[in-house]
């Protein structure tokens, strides 16, 4: 009995260093560098600001991010199939495929931010009390979608790049496409 509570002792305390090591890493190494991408091409787009207006990010951003959203399923199911039957060397391709496609994902989200961003303080004005009231009630909102968590989504909530979980991502429902 003392060799299984000893065990089990010995389980909790490695399960705490991972969790604290894990979020040394999140917080130190991948969110800055998720931070560093997100600004780099907020900036970029901010200096090319006649090619990125912000009634085309956000129309750009939402659309694209529908689109990933109505076909993630079946990009899942397509590239799956494929990457599965491949030798490594054949899945580089499919690797970069990877990569482009969570870059354009990534530069969707950063000009749907941005394009609202921009629309907010054009029609909106920077007033504290319409910030004020704006904040409060767009999380009277989000508590009655229950879906306050959100707000935490960086730098905490890490996701690793794998195969499986390339096209698969949460959406309010997570329904099948």
């Amino acid at each position: 009995m003392k060799g299984l509570s000893k065990d089990l002792e010995r389980s909790r305390r490695k399960k705490r260093a991972f969790s604290l090591f894990d979020t040394l890493i999140s917080l130190s190494i991948v969110a800055p560098l998720s931070i560093g991408f997100w600004r780099g091409v907020w900036a970029s787009m901010d200096h090319h600001a006649e090619l990125f207006p912000s009634w085309f990010c956000f129309t750009f951003g939402a659309a694209l991010h529908t689109a990933y959203t109505i076909f993630k399923d079946q990009f899942h199911n397509v590239y799956m199939k494929k990457w599965a039957k491949l030798n490594w060397r054949k899945r580089l391709r499919y690797r970069a495929l990877r990569i482009l496609y969570t870059y354009t994902f990534g530069m969707a989200c950063i000009a749907h931010w941005r394009g609202s961003w921009i629309i907010i303080d054009n029609h909106l004005f920077v007033h504290t009390w319409i910030t004020t009231s704006l904040t409060c009630s767009l999380l009277v909102c989000l508590a009655i979608l229950r879906s306050v968590r959100n707000l935490i989504a960086t730098p905490l909530i890490i996701l690793i790049d794998t195969p499986c979980c390339v096209f698969k991502f949460p959406t309010r429902y997570n329904m099948v496409s």
